[in-house]
């Protein structure tokens, strides 16, 4: 049974760091992540609970059929 506490948990196991030592996060991954807790996101559910949530995660580069890859923002 899926449990909404477990969305942020599959955000941060989808975290990635980049070479040049930002963090990423790919839709595809944060998914795939989703679907190992019983939760069935589409890549438009995935952009929108991003947008919404991770205030600090801005959109990185746009893909495919909503496959976006965000990075995480330091205003500092």
């Amino acid at each position: 049974m899926p449990r909404r506490s477990d969305i942020p948990v599959a955000f941060d196991a989808a975290m990635k760091r980049d070479a040049a030592g930002r963090y990423t996060v790919t839709v595809r991954d944060f998914i795939h992540q989703l679907t190992a807790v019983n939760h069935h996101f589409s890549p438009s559910q995935a952009n929108a609970w991003i947008r919404q949530y991770k205030i600090s995660w801005r959109l990185y580069e746009e893909g495919e059929h909503g496959f976006n890859i965000y990075s995480r923002y330091n205003p500092n």
